[in-house]
């Protein structure tokens, strides 16, 4: 294995700071923003700020597929960029909700077999991979999309995720898809500086195609389904609550702010609205509180490995 592999995740960080400090530079001259509806004072920042991560961490990955031969990591970097284009095509005309799960779908279920080579012991046909990925990657890359629109809650649940599938690697030995992941993790690490409160930058919903359809493709490329879609939990309880007010969630659209800088949960369901009925809080508050609630997840699906237990 190639010497340079540990440069990798370093020179993924460095690059995506300065691409997405100049990034915000470059959108906010030209109009490429995004008011923050979560302030008090009226403010807007630069959207699209996680195209430098996502671009960065792909291209890493082609590095690393080079450097180890590894056809899956062409295949992890082939979904991801696909994914992307449809998260910044969804930007631009606004695609409808079947839409994007049918497009999120479609690169998983073209380049299945490669992808979902493992299914860390689901007894599934090898012939139902194409499909089982195509579920597991349209869920990931739209779930990521609509557990949304707080400063940091995507790039932050996307890293805490991401950091636990580098566990689950290191432990099983796979050292060079470690070095994919933790690439992954370093670029949008970098990017999360300037989307953390008080955000610079929103990710786009290209960002978080990209972050979703990245983490399910490892996760199908490397044996890792089941602690993935454990992890994925509070975005498919997210999704499933958005259900099942469908039309609520289109008329009434996001929560507010009250006066003392509480968040007002919106009127129809879904997970954030859930939690601010139960408690009063502002958005650091909040992105906090999901940020634990993952880590949470992350570790219970270590608990296997340590009273060495199949995962």
């Amino acid at each position: 294995m190639s010497n340079l592999l540990p440069l990798i995740p370093i020179l993924a960080f460095l690059a995506s700071h300065e691409l997405t400090r100049r990034w915000i530079r470059v959108s906010k001259s030209r109009g490429i923003v995004a008011k923050d509806i979560h302030k008090a004072e009226e403010r807007e920042v630069a959207d699209q700020g996680a195209l430098p991560a996502a671009f960065i961490s792909t291209m890493a990955t082609l590095i690393i597929a080079g450097l180890s031969n590894r056809l899956d990591f062409i295949a992890i970097a082939a979904v991801s960029m696909i994914s992307l284009l449809v998260g910044m095509t969804d930007d631009l005309i606004r695609l409808s909700a079947l839409e994007k799960v049918f497009l999120g779908a479609m690169p998983f279920l073209s380049i299945g077999s490669i992808i979902a080579s493992s299914t860390s012991g689901l007894p599934i046909p090898r012939g139902v991979l194409p499909i089982m990925a195509a579920l597991v990657g349209a869920f990931s890359s739209n779930g990521v999309n609509i557990l949304a629109g707080f400063n940091g809650l995507e790039a932050g649940l996307s890293i805490i995720v991401g950091s636990f599938i580098s566990v689950h690697l290191a432990l099983s030995g796979d050292t060079a898809s470690l070095f994919v992941t933790t690439s992954f993790l370093a670029a949008y690490l970098a990017f999360l500086i300037f989307n953390f409160y008080p955000a610079k930058a929103f990710p786009g919903n290209g960002g978080t195609f990209h972050m979703g359809a990245f983490l399910a493709s490892v996760a199908l490329a490397r044996g890792l389904v089941l602690p993935f879609l454990v992890m994925m939990m509070p975005h498919a309880v997210d999704f499933f609550l958005k259900m099942a007010s469908w039309g609520k969630a289109k008329r009434k659209g996001a929560s507010s702010i009250s006066e003392t800088g509480h968040l007002v949960p919106p009127s129809h369901y879904s997970l954030v609205s859930m939690l601010l009925r139960a408690k009063k809080m502002k958005e650091l508050e909040l992105v906090l509180l999901l940020y634990l609630f993952e880590g949470l997840l992350g570790l219970a699906t270590l608990v296997p490995l340590l009273v060495d237990l199949p995962a």
